[in-house]
């Protein structure tokens, strides 16, 4: 992730990130990104944003609503909040995939019980450190 110089569009996408971030105290959507720099798909933001990530200008966690971070705006703590919420998408995602193999195969398998409470368990983790529970 070596900070690189970044195309016109590229830039305003950063712009506008950063903006947001300070008026609203929270990341924009895909939603409000697409609004902000007048795109009409979403697959535009994502690939924008992979750019500026691997460029060293933004994080972001995956499936996570609102995570991108300007980076180099973080102090450690932000910073190690970030990581925790990445490691329980991490967890949750792994879980609710291993759930969902062994429901599609067999809905009355024994352990389905003990891994829907394991999804919920580890939903919840992560609903909080995103929420600012934790």
């Amino acid at each position: 992730m070596t900070k690189m110089g970044l195309t016109p569009k590229q830039k305003q996408l950063f712009d506008f990130i950063r903006m947001y971030q300070k008026e609203k105290g929270q990341s924009p959507s895909y939603d409000e990104m697409l609004v902000g720099v007048g795109g009409k798909a979403r697959s535009l933001i994502t690939n924008r944003l992979k750019k500026l990530k691997e460029r060293g200008y933004v994080d972001y966690i995956p499936h996570v609503a609102r995570s991108v971070t300007v980076v180099g705006d973080l102090d450690k703590t932000e910073m190690k909040k970030l990581k925790n919420i990445e490691a329980a998408a991490r967890l949750f995602f792994s879980s609710k995939d291993e759930w969902d193999q062994i429901y599609k195969q067999d809905p009355d398998h024994p352990s389905n019980k003990t891994l829907a409470t394991k999804v919920n368990n580890t939903y919840n983790q992560l609903n909080k450190l995103v929420m600012g529970e934790y």
